[in-house]
């Protein structure tokens, strides 16, 4: 059963309004409710107090006469349609509240069940559609607003990177002619400082570097330069920078990529997704834990992890894990630094690539994997290499991990 129609009559005539009620009863297509009211100010007070589906409004009334009669209405309940109750010499008045936003308008005394409820129903549907539109524009506007709001932020944001890296370059140099010491000899302190100093600036270049990948990834503007890439060989290579650090941090590193993959890739640009997924496994992996990188060729892509046994990450974690500035690990156990941007820089440049990237996890306690994927070219761009060799790489002193290379 349809939810009943509530229907406010705005009529000073008894008559009119005994007559409108039998009708729609007679030849009732919906359940209805019809309340009456037989001045202007009361109707108003019910449309402010009270839920209605639709007004019929009559225009001539004790304390409201005219077209005035229906804007009132439309000013105090915008939203609720009206259909004018109008006499026979007054039909131009009617129209008058038509092209001001009425949905029709009936002739007293000439009204039938039928015109009745195609008046009511068309009146409600009408009204339905053009709330719709409206809302609708006015989403398309705020659109245009944010849209116009966020190419300035990202074009000063690049612009501000830009001029902040600037001064960074000759900053640089100074503090290599300190460390060299072509600038004279540094006491302890005087080292200690400038390497505190270099340590930080780096740290500050590498923000800026973030900063001007987000705003190319949102301009749509971040090139990646394909060229015949082996993944095995680029993998190997992050592997190698890590292997110091991952001594000192008592973890075992392994990698497994026997099968050589050739793609079409940038290498810089995927090395920097690996060293970002490599790092972040490091970060989080306490000491006597591993981390192993593994390359297989999965239907018609080449898929890398980076697997660790860090604390691990429960679902609704992982949902938030590549959005810009996202930090989801429990930061009162875990120093963390960074910006959260490493993650939502690397996921843009793997889908540069036509790729995806994700993460893993059994929840908290069972490590991550962190994955991307890109796919294989129809014809490999060069001919496979041979398998690679194994060898041996110390996670701690007396401890050999195996790590194929």
């Amino acid at each position: 059963m349809p939810e009943a129609l509530r229907i406010l009559m705005v009529e000073d005539n008894p008559g009119d309004v005994r007559l409108v009620k039998e009708t729609l009863t007679q030849d009732q297509r919906w359940p209805f409710e019809l309340h009456s009211e037989g001045r202007l100010a009361a109707g108003l007070e019910r449309l402010q107090a009270e839920r209605f589906d639709l007004v019929l409004l009559d225009l001539g009334l004790p304390d409201a006469k005219g077209i005035a009669t229906f804007q009132d209405v439309q000013r105090h309940a915008p939203a609720v349609p009206v259909v004018v109750l109008t006499g026979s010499d007054d039909q131009e008045v009617a129209v008058q509240a038509i092209q001001e936003g009425a949905q029709d308008y009936l002739v007293k005394g000439a009204v039938d069940g039928d015109r009745l409820w195609r008046a009511i129903r068309y009146g409600i549907e009408r009204k339905k559609s053009e709330e719709a539109n409206r809302l609708a524009f006015e989403r398309l506007g705020q659109i245009e607003e944010l849209k116009v709001a966020n190419q300035l932020k990202l074009k000063l944001l690049s612009e501000a990177t830009h001029e902040l890296n600037t001064p960074l370059t000759p900053l640089k140099l100074q503090l290599h002619l300190l460390k060299a010491g072509t600038l004279g000899a540094l006491n302890p302190q005087q080292e200690k400082a400038v390497n505190i100093l270099d340590r930080n600036l780096d740290r500050l270049r590498a923000l800026l570097s973030d900063l001007l990948d987000v705003a190319r990834l949102q301009n749509g503007r971040l090139i990646v330069r394909r060229e015949p890439l082996e993944v095995g060989a680029l993998l190997r290579d992050v592997v190698d920078t890590f292997e110091a650090a991952a001594r000192r941090a008592e973890v075992a590193l392994t990698l497994d990529a026997v099968q050589e993959v050739q793609i079409w890739g940038d290498d810089h640009r995927l090395t920097q997704v690996t060293v970002n997924f490599l790092s972040n496994a490091l970060k989080f992996t306490p000491a006597g834990g591993h981390i192993d990188v593994v390359l297989r060729v999965e239907g018609n892509e080449a898929v890398v992890r980076v697997a660790d046994s860090g604390p691990g990450l429960t679902a609704e974690q992982i949902k938030r894990l590549f959005a810009p500035f996202s930090q989801v690990h429990d930061t009162t156990r875990i120093q963390v630094n960074g910006t959260g941007l490493g993650l939502y820089i690397s996921k843009g440049i793997v889908e540069q690539h036509g790729g995806r990237a994700w993460c893993q996890s059994d929840g908290p306690g069972h490590g991550a994997t962190f994955c991307y994927a890109i796919p294989l070219p129809p014809n490999p761009p060069s001919p496979a290499a041979a398998p690679m060799r194994v060898r041996l790489v110390e996670a701690r002193p007396g401890t050999p991990v195996a790590l194929t290379a």
